[in-house]
């Protein structure tokens, strides 16, 4: 994506905030954002591979994504799991880790 963006027709945002940025970096441990710096985290299915292994790691997805959101910001996980398999992992996060 990095490339594409270096090398194919800019895109320009419509509003002078608007920022695009592809990093690559452990999920786990997102030590290049700073708490509360960015809008929106998406994750597409990379929960639903670390749930399989444990939910360990997918907790500190989490948490780590919950770190680095604004107030207001939005965590958007896309998975074709069933919600029965991710509902158990989200009631079991401690009230006081999110």
């Amino acid at each position: 994506m990095r490339k594409s963006l270096l090398t194919e027709t800019p895109i320009v945002p419509a509003h002078q905030d608007s920022h695009l940025e592809y990093l690559e970096s452990d999920v786990t441990h997102l030590h290049a954002f700073l708490s509360g710096s960015v809008s929106l985290v998406l994750d597409k299915g990379t929960s639903d591979s670390l749930l399989r292994s444990g939910s360990e790691q997918a907790q500190k997805l989490v948490l780590e994504s919950l770190r680095v959101l604004k107030k207001g910001g939005k965590l958007v996980q896309f998975t074709d799991e069933d919600p029965d398999a991710r509902l158990p992992f989200w009631k079991n996060l401690e009230p006081n880790q999110m």
